[in-house]
Parts: C-alpha cells; structure tokens; sequence
C-alpha cells in the first residue's frame, strides 16, 4: 500500500505542454510554502472541503477536447486510484452506435501525439481506468484527455454531458493555454503589459507580483490591477522603477469577488535593458497605437526633460505631418457616388488610418538594444529621420526595429493611385527601411519588425487559466 493523494487540476485547453514538474502537492494545512505553486494556490483555499471534492459535471462539443492533469501526493494512505465517466446525455441528434467519446491518458504532460497514447475506450456509457500503487508512486503526475467524435448531423449547441468522478482525491483547478496577460516592451527602469479581455467576467480582480529570483521566494512588487490601473482599448499597464538589467519572474493571479479562492494564470519573465537608450512611450493622443520603446532623447537623460514631454514631443511632430496629406486629401471624392470614387473597396477613411499608421511607424521608430541582423545601428545624434538626428538628438546609439513592409503596403493599397505611393520592391531595398518576418532565419525569436501590433518574446513564459464556467461551478459546490 503507498501513501497517496490526488488532487485533479482539470483544463478545458488546446493540447500544449506544461512544464510543472516544479510543483510539490502537500497535506492540506500541513504543508510548508516552499514553492509557488503551494503559496499562491493551497493557502488560498478556504477549508479542507474542496480536498473532498471527488466529481465533477461538465460537458464537451463534437470535435473537441478537455485535458485534466493529476497530481499524486504519497503522503496519505490509500488503495489503487480509480478515475470513472459517466456519460450524462449525448447529443440530440447522435445516431452512431458508438459513445462517441474516448479517453487517453499518460504520464508525460505532452499529449500531442495522441495515437501513441493509452486509450480507453467507453463502454456501455463509461470509461474506468484504473492506476496501481507502483504506477502512481512511479509517476507524479497523469495526463487525460477526453476526446469527442465530429458529428455532421449535429447542431452547434449539441454536447455530450458527463460526470468524472475519482476514488480519492479532489477537484483542484484548470489551466488553459491562452495569454491573458503579455509582455509588450520593456526599457532600462520599467516594463509594458497588456491585457486586452483581462474583464470578460467582471465580477474579479488581478494582483500582477515581481520576484527577483526563478524560485520565486524574494517577492520586489505587489500591484492590484484594475480599472483605474489600466490605459487604453488593450488595457495597458506600466510597472516602473525597476532595476536596470535585472531579471524579474512574475506571477498573475485572478480574485474572484465574494470568495476566497485566489487562483495563479500566469509565469512569465521577463529582462530589462543595460541601457538608457530607449524609453517606453504610449497613451499618445494622434499615434494611438505607438505604445513601445523609442529612441530616448538627450534631455531625457539628462534629466531636463520627462518621459511625457518626450512622448508629446513625438506625437506633435506626427501629427503636424499629416496635417498637409489629410488637406490633400480633402480634394479627393470620397463621398461621391460608387463608381466614381477611386476605389469600390477601400474608402478615404481606409487611406486615412493606413497614412496615419505609416506616418506613426516611420517618425516615432522603435527602439532596441539587441543586435539583432533585421535592426539598423545609429549612433549617437543619428536616426532614421532629421527630426530624430536634431531634436531627439539620442545620446547613446540604439538599434531601430524597422517598420513592417505591410504597413507601407497598406498605404499603396488603400489610398488614391494618384497619390503615387509605392513601396521597396528588391529585398534589399526592403531592408533598408522595412522588415518582414520572411527574412528572419530559422531558429531566430526576435521580433523581426514593428507592427503594431504586441510582440514580446518571453522564454519563460507559462500560462494557468481558468474557465470561469468550471470555476463557479466548484464555487457552487463549496458555498
């Protein structure tokens, strides 16, 4: 007989692997924090209840699939371990002879190839499968994913119903592999995040924390996010007064309101840069979408001038390029009838935020540290324009990742023809003034060019997220 416990973490997930070897299940109220796992979820957990929790009801689509992921305590005695579904309902209109569900199971948290997994079947409207004492005091954790059929007679809204129910052990929670939170850019002193559907349910709040070491015991910054945290449609938010060069880990956790459950989303890390050259900038009134790191200008580092003057500085200047093409613009008849306007698919206000994007990327360039082979070096008092070389005038050389060949594409493609835009054709004439993730070669992770849109490579990064169908079920069960 080996001492077991099991506590179920259940995912409704696209198959991705999940480095959680880390974590360690201790007895509930008997275990010491010595990871993050125990100090951000188990203490969280208002009683012992939720430890005796041993099914769950849930439901699956055709052509679908929902991943739970076991983890095994030998610290509490038990028999073998038993996991049983039940299929509740079928869909209304199933007319095959089989369950149309089956279950595969293993030991590695990498179930992408799923024809090389174990398989059980269903059989008269359950699956059982059973673990001995050796395989659960050989493995620490057990991978299942319940798989449906497709069914080309069913409707949308049409599921399976089923109840899991486990011989020992508890429903703990889910994880998914969605970003909830990400790294847009980061500079010498602080780091951009963004959380675009952070209130899909908004009955809850997030605490982002900042540990200096990748065991996360040596906590720097703990900061409640919310409403009145956040900036902008994508919900961004700076952390500053950071420390130059520094590694920092992160953790994001979820509150749901009138409970005491705090559940952890998301590991991820992320490394400020050596220099002063760059400087993040966003929240800007004409370039709504520049929110990234630009060349710094020597009044910043001297301390003469702010980081808000710096960004209004840029954006003024943007802005009183367009001020000519939008008048020039004027003259064209977009108003008129169809088949005299310059184009039956594109209109004047499409010109008019293709040119404003363009402008916006080309005068407010993004700026970098990394040597990387898609950037382009200035030195010191040098940019891509005269603006940058004279009144920016950067002090410390910085590297500029250039703008995206789709942005000057969207202009050709979108304004007037007479208007005479074009774009680089050659592939060298591209690289001297735009980037293109084409050109990146294999094996390379840096952003390869200035979208827009926000990229940020992160290594380290680890999603937990919870549906919060599930979650308030479990809330159910417990109040």
């Amino acid at each position: 007989m080996f001492l077991i416990y099991l506590v179920l973490l259940c995912a409704v997930v696209r198959a991705q692997g999940l480095d959680i070897s880390q974590y360690e299940i201790d007895v509930p109220g008997q275990f010491t924090p010595d990871n993050l796992f125990e100090r951000n979820v188990e203490r969280s957990l208002p009683t012992q209840d939720l430890y005796g929790m041993q099914s769950v009801t849930s439901s699956i689509g055709f052509n679908e699939s929902q991943t739970y992921a076991f983890a095994f305590d030998t610290k509490i005695a038990t028999s073998n371990v038993t996991l049983k579904i039940t299929i509740d309902s079928r869909p209304p209109s199933w007319r095959s002879s089989d369950e149309g569900l089956v279950l595969y199971y293993d030991f590695d948290d990498d179930l992408t190839d799923i024809e090389d997994t174990k398989r059980v079947e269903f059989r008269n409207f359950e699956a059982v499968l059973t673990l001995n004492d050796t395989q659960v005091n050989m493995h620490p954790f057990m991978f299942a994913r319940l798989m449906s059929s497709g069914c080309g007679q069913c409707k949308d809204n049409e599921e399976w119903a089923y109840t899991m129910e486990i011989s020992t052990g508890s429903i703990y929670f889910n994880y998914t592999g969605e970003t909830l939170i990400s790294v847009v850019d980061v500079d010498d002193e602080s780091v951009l995040l963004s959380g675009a559907d952070l209130w899909s349910n908004p009955h809850t709040e997030f605490v982002l924390s900042l540990y200096s070491d990748a065991n996360y015991t040596s906590k720097v910054l703990t900061q409640l996010i919310n409403n009145s945290t956040v900036t902008g449609d994508r919900n961004l938010i700076q952390i500053t007064g950071l420390q130059r060069n520094s590694t920092y880990f992160a953790t994001f956790a979820e509150h749901l309101f009138g409970s005491d459950v705090t559940l952890v989303h998301q590991r991820f890390n992320f490394t400020l840069r050596d220099s002063q050259a760059c400087k993040i900038i966003h929240n800007l009134e004409f370039c709504k979408d520049v929110a990234y790191a630009v060349p710094a200008s020597a009044a910043l580092v001297e301390g003469a001038q702010t980081v808000d003057q710096l960004a209004a500085l840029y954006d003024n200047y943007s802005s009183s390029l367009y001020v000519n093409f939008d008048y020039a613009l004027q003259q064209i008849p977009c108003d008129t009838e169809l088949d005299a306007r310059y184009s039956p698919i594109v209109t004047c206000d499409d010109c008019r935020h293709s040119y404003r994007q363009w402008l916006c990327a080309v005068t407010i360039p993004r700026c970098s540290t990394l040597d990387a082979p898609l950037y382009k070096l200035y030195n010191e008092s040098e940019g891509r324009t005269d603006f940058i070389a004279q009144t920016i005038k950067p002090p410390l050389s910085y590297y500029e990742v250039l703008p995206c060949l789709n942005i000057c594409q969207a202009i050709v493609r979108d304004c007037p023809p007479d208007f005479g835009f074009k774009c680089p054709a050659t592939s060298a004439l591209i690289k001297k003034s735009y980037g293109d993730d084409k050109y990146l070669d294999d094996g390379d992770t840096y952003l390869a060019c200035n979208s827009f849109t926000f990229q940020y490579t992160s290594a380290g990064s680890r999603i937990l997220r919870v549906p919060w169908i599930l979650l308030i079920m479990c809330l159910a069960i417990l109040l």
